[in-house]
């Protein structure tokens, strides 16, 4: 959120043509109005509403441009379809434009770069390593040393940071924001945006967010919150776009009437259509673009129709697009040329025809400039029109560059993977959304990872059913439990539903010892749903499988888990022998493979509820030898949860006792 951002829109490009707002007097006076009272001190936020075209994107800009002689700061955020489950996308993408980093320039240069960034906002050492680390660049430079924190501290402060840097430009000078297309944003963004809203009312700030109707806002109703949904344009307003547009070439009454009326009052088709009638018409030369043959014949019947019948007169520079919209709606010359096959000159002029039809703007000079289409459904429509195979070589081809980029491979993996599944290469898909779904889930960013194993485990089902297939399987499955337990709790039916499939393959492939995370998720399930029955059986199961491969590892964990059940079933002696035999086969090396792989310090927990266990029978002393002895063994670790647990559990002797002296 630092700095002014060099981040175009998709019209800053085509400003001097960009088509007039109609019809929006009251739309974009309500942005003035909001303005004003940003720059009081009464910070606001408006969500623009609006389908697909209706002029969203052209409201906010007309906003820009008003102001662009104004003393402010703008901050620009674009959401993508491409990258939903990606972790704060926007932000690192809005932090690199402003700082201006270039593809494949070295580490100390970006560094550089990050370092000016910075120096124009008082920032903190943490905030400058944790925007550091956001952009990939953490722990590499003295200058921004590694923090050693958990991932849900690191993303908890890596949010806050974001939010101070906010709070540090707008008091300098009013702050100007947009968060465009939220309805792709990915939920990591959308807690920040959410903290965002929370706090620019206190600030010179205006925030705008726009997004199609399917996203239900969550912030309407709060007093500093104005929301604003885009009304398509009535007939006469229709005509005057459509007048604009075609510009020197005058439309016959039937022509305009039915432009306008296919359009059915969409910006954005109306633009496109009549376009498409201009350039299926006569030549610059003549002044009205006759009726002959019918309207009906020469006018596409859908957007789509539209944008390809305009694709389709660009001759050379056709293919260009449509290797463009593979590559996504953004692409850079520098990948592009890596793809075709055409000359440089030929791509040069392929590339000012694509940028004249105002399809597609640029920014940026050949060879490190960049292209972006005009609109998500002008990169749809030029995906669409290449058939399917050569859709699939292309995606391959590019996951193939893509994949040569170290920088790419860790830092996205998920558009790897988008690609590779687009290709129809299921292997590679798999295995990037799974890296992707660590990676996440190493960010903290957990409801991103849930979709990300939920991709791969669909890339998965179409491979043929082999015994690596059901292992890759197992090991999603677990995976996936421990994300949907992060996002959705222990007991929820999806988690369930992810350890009894983990643990029904886990059993098929003969129980490997390397993946006891399937059992022991479901016995945790059924343990937090209070189904102790069902959990002691998982738990019996695991104690004799243990005991036939006299495997150490599984039989404390066996004995941890049947102790732990038969305490919540109230069975406290039975309890006992098994929490005392897990700690007889305890040994201290064994803490840190338990704790990355279940989340859980077995001796401290089972000290935990063997001072539990001794309370609730009414040997208080015994219970207090025990809590003592389990804080310090957590502690020992310095494994937070435990510490926690351990302290938790100690409360109800700690009021017991102070009752007991007041009687």
């Amino acid at each position: 959120m630092l700095g002014r951002s060099r981040v175009l829109s998709r019209f800053e490009a085509l400003r001097s043509r960009a088509t007039p707002l109609v019809a929006r007097e009251e739309d974009i006076e309500l942005l003035r109005r909001r303005w004003r009272q940003a720059e009081g001190d009464e910070g606001q936020v408006v969500l623009i509403a609006g389908e697909a075209g209706i002029g969203k994107s052209r409201l906010t800009a007309a906003l820009f441009e008003e102001l662009a002689s104004a003393p402010h700061t703008r901050l620009r955020y674009f959401c993508s379809p491409h990258h939903t489950d990606s972790a704060l996308y926007p932000i690192i993408g809005q932090l690199e434009h402003a700082a201006g980093f270039a593809p494949d320039e070295p580490q100390s240069a970006k560094f550089d770069k990050l370092d000016t960034l910075l120096s124009h906002v008082a920032t903190s050492a943490e905030d400058c390593s944790l925007i550091a680390e956001l952009l990939s660049l953490g722990g590499t430079d003295q200058r921004y040393p590694a923090l050693d924190l958990t991932p849900q501290i690191r993303k908890e402060r890596t949010l806050a940071a974001l939010v101070r840097q906010l709070e540090a430009l707008a008091q300098r000078q009013p702050v100007l924001m947009l968060f465009e297309d939220v309805h792709w944003i990915d939920p990591t963004s959308l807690e920040l945006l959410d903290r965002t809203v929370e706090r620019v009312r206190t600030l010179q700030v205006l925030l705008l967010v726009t997004f199609r109707p399917e996203f239900v806002a969550p912030w309407i109703g709060r007093p500093y919150v104005t929301a604003s949904a885009l009304r398509r344009l009535g007939a006469r307003d229709s005509a005057a776009l459509a007048g604009h547009v075609s510009g020197n070439h005058a439309l016959t009454t039937e022509l305009l009437d039915e432009i306008v009326g296919r359009a059915d009052g969409v910006p954005l088709f109306l633009e496109e259509l009549t376009k498409a009638v201009v350039e299926a018409g006569p030549g610059e030369d003549e002044e009205v673009i006759a009726a002959v043959p019918a309207a009906s014949a020469i006018i596409p019947a859908t957007l789509q129709a539209s944008l390809a019948a305009r694709l389709d007169r660009l001759g050379a520079a056709k293919e260009i697009a449509q290797i463009g919209a593979v590559i996504g709606r953004e692409f850079s010359y520098e990948l592009l040329r890596e793809l075709t096959s055409s000359t440089e000159a030929r791509l040069a002029a392929a590339l000012d025809q694509l940028v004249a039809s105002e399809l597609v703007s640029r920014r940026g000079v050949p060879p490190t400039a960049s292209y972006v289409f005009k609109h998500a459904l002008v990169q749809e429509a030029a995906h669409e029109t290449l058939l399917r195979t050569e859709r699939r070589r292309l995606h391959a081809r590019i996951a193939d560059l893509l994949e040569q980029r170290a920088e790419v491979m860790e830092r996205q993996p998920e558009l790897l993977a988008q690609h590779y599944a687009e290709a129809g290469i299921n292997d590679k898909a798999v295995d990037y959304w799974t890296r992707a779904g660590k990676r996440s889930v190493a960010c903290s960013a957990m409801a991103e990872a849930e979709a990300q194993f939920e991709k791969a485990l669909a890339r998965l089902a179409l491979l043929p059913a082999t015994g690596e297939r059901h292992y890759k399987e197992l090991l999603l499955q677990a995976d996936l439990g421990a994300t949907r337990f992060a996002v959705r709790g222990w007991a929820a039916p999806e988690t369930g539903r992810s350890y009894a499939r983990a643990a029904e393959l886990w059993e098929q492939l003969g129980y490997p010892s390397e993946c006891l995370k399937a059992p022991w998720g479901q016995w945790m399930y059924h343990t937090n749903r209070s189904e102790f029955d069902l959990a002691q059986h998982i738990a019996e199961e695991l104690l004799h499988r243990s005991q036939k491969r006299a495997d150490r590892r599984v039989l404390i964990l066996a004995h941890f888990c049947l102790g732990t059940t038969f305490m919540g079933k109230g069975e406290f002696a039975t309890a006992r022998l098994h929490l005392d035999e897990m700690n007889r086969l305890y040994v201290p090396d064994d803490t840190l493979e338990f704790i990355q792989q279940f989340g859980v310090h077995p001796r401290a927990m089972s000290l935990t509820f063997l001072g539990l266990i001794h309370f609730c029978i009414g040997y208080l002393d015994q219970a207090r030898t025990y809590h003592d002895a389990a804080i310090s063994e957590a502690r020992s670790q310095r494994y937070t949860p435990s510490i926690a647990q351990s302290l938790s559990m100690e409360a109800p002797r700690r009021k017991c006792r102070i009752t007991c002296r007041m009687r």
